[in-house]
């Protein structure tokens, strides 16, 4: 979908309307809370109209990063998306979670885990 986008403003529309069409989508019980939502809501319209502002003034270094940057902020992302998985398969009971000698945390298949696997390798 291409937007014809000339403003600050006009990028956070296009973020809100596909956030808030996402949120349409889902059965009431998994919809964000309509306060939640308008807070994240500001946060993008400012953020939005600021990081435009900036780009159009020129003020394009604080949005370079370099290499160990990019790096850092890939791997802190990658742990927290692998934390959050592994995380929802242990509120699922997925997961078994036990702590080794050392204090390790240890993870393995439970019950409920091991018959979704094998139901899913079929």
């Amino acid at each position: 979908m291409m937007e014809n986008i000339t403003s600050g403003a006009d990028y956070a529309q296009v973020l809100i309307d596909n956030i808030q069409n996402t949120e349409n989508s889902l059965p009431p019980e998994e919809q964000m809370s309509p306060t939640l939502l308008e807070c994240w809501f500001d946060e993008i319209k400012h953020n939005a109209d600021q990081t435009y502002a900036d780009y159009i003034m020129g003020n394009r270094d604080s949005y370079l990063f370099d290499e160990v940057e990019m790096t850092t902020m890939f791997e802190v992302a990658k742990t927290n998306y692998i934390q959050n998985i592994i995380n929802e398969m242990v509120d699922k009971d997925l997961l078994d979670v036990s702590i080794d000698e050392n204090g390790d945390i240890l993870y393995s298949a439970s019950e409920k885990g091991k018959e979704v696997l094998k139901n899913n390798l079929k």
